[in-house]
């Protein structure tokens, strides 16, 4: 992530995606809107919106999957965002991803209807006619650039830092302290004094009901 960004080769393997995810590269080409994908709904800041996939068209012809990011539900319809389809050649800096995994609460896509509830890579690309290859574009540093473009409809990209989280030691903090916290209620069970009501019942069982 934090190396250098590089041209992107015009064609990979998915071993190489595998293992440069997360590397920064620049690509270059056109947009093809005919075929821009509206994957959500999604949140942003607790706003829903969508986040819109399109291919890229190189300069070989060769195409690839791009996840341009997010933009607001109301500006769904292409026509009302005019500024965020260039007619020129755009250059970008990317991160090469992965095919995203989705879980089975997922409802299945709808590529008849132009219908994505998740970034399916394999679908998608037989959709567009593209590479089974993802890039993810990174989003302006700049704030004033990023309440422009969510404005005006611009895909708004993913952060340059990726926070990947880690709760590992939470857990761990969590599953041992309940481990304890049961440990401890059932040493108390065993150890715990008899009642006089049970200490009868053992003697009269002991004496054959001899003790009333």
């Amino acid at each position: 992530m934090h190396r250098r960004p590089i041209a992107f080769p015009l064609r990979v393997t998915e071993a190489e995606v595998e293992q440069n995810e997360y590397r920064r590269v620049i690509v270059h080409g056109h947009f093809d809107y005919a075929n821009e994908m509206l994957v959500g709904p999604r949140l942003y800041e607790g706003e829903p919106g969508f986040i819109v996939v399109a291919p890229l068209v190189r300069e070989d012809g060769s195409r690839v999957l791009v996840n341009r990011g997010w933009i607001k539900r109301e500006l769904r319809d292409p026509k009302l965002r005019p500024k965020s389809r260039p007619e020129e050649a755009v250059t970008l800096v990317a991160f090469v991803r992965r095919a995203p995994g989705k879980n089975s609460f997922t409802p299945e896509p709808k590529p008849e209807i132009n219908e994505w509830y998740s970034i399916d890579v394999e679908k998608m690309a037989k959709h567009a006619g593209t590479q089974q290859v993802l890039l993810e574009s990174i989003q302006p540093e700049s704030m004033s650039v990023i309440m422009t473009s969510l404005k005006d409809g611009v895909p708004l990209g993913v952060p340059s830092q990726v926070d990947i989280r880690n709760n590992h030691l939470q857990y761990l903090l969590i599953w041992y302290i309940l481990a304890g916290i049961t440990s401890g209620m059932l040493f108390y069970r065993l150890r715990k004094p008899s009642s006089a009501t049970e200490t009868v019942k053992k003697l009269r069982s002991r004496t054959g009901g001899f003790l009333q």
